[in-house]
């Protein structure tokens, strides 16, 4: 009888998504931090009542075999320039700091912990990146050109 084989065919293709048999994620090796410069930063919005200006350079993002996107971020205002090698999982909604660039000393390591986006611990621009175009819902967007691209003309379409 067919629809006996159902539910074992439907759990062989992961139908039921019986996350018990999924293998769980395991980041990638993370990339060295990449070279960058604070000339070529793509703008991103993150409150109009913050003195801070954020972007990242968009030489510097890439999108890992794992999923995480990575890049180097900045946010400034007229007293300080904070730099950050970091990453973001789509699909988990979350976001890293992997380094933290330090003025005449270079990259230095940073907590290396996974936070939620919607969390105190991930940072507004972090937010403002995956909406804006590093995520289109739960993926990464397609490329490191086209995430260039929706960061400086965002598009209609906005991951919640």
């Amino acid at each position: 009888m067919a629809g006996v084989h159902l539910p074992a065919q439907a759990e062989l293709f992961g139908l039921f998504g019986d996350s018990a048999n999924k293998p769980a994620w395991k980041e990638g090796d993370v990339p060295t931090p990449p070279a960058f410069s604070l000339d070529r930063l793509i703008e991103v919005e993150t409150s109009a009542a913050s003195s801070l200006r954020s972007g990242i350079d968009p030489s510097t993002i890439s999108i890992g075999a794992d999923g995480v996107v990575r890049y180097v971020a900045v946010a400034r205002n007229d007293t300080a320039t904070n730099i950050s090698y970091e990453g973001i999982r789509c699909n988990a909604a979350e976001h890293r700091v992997y380094a933290r660039y330090y003025e005449g000393e270079g990259w230095k390591p940073a907590d290396g912990e996974w936070h939620a986006l919607v969390s105190n611990r991930a940072a507004p621009h972090a937010r403002a990146l995956a909406r804006g175009g590093i995520c289109v819902g739960a993926a990464p967007n397609t490329s490191p050109a086209q995430i260039a691209r929706d960061l400086r003309n965002p598009p209609l379409y906005q991951t919640p």
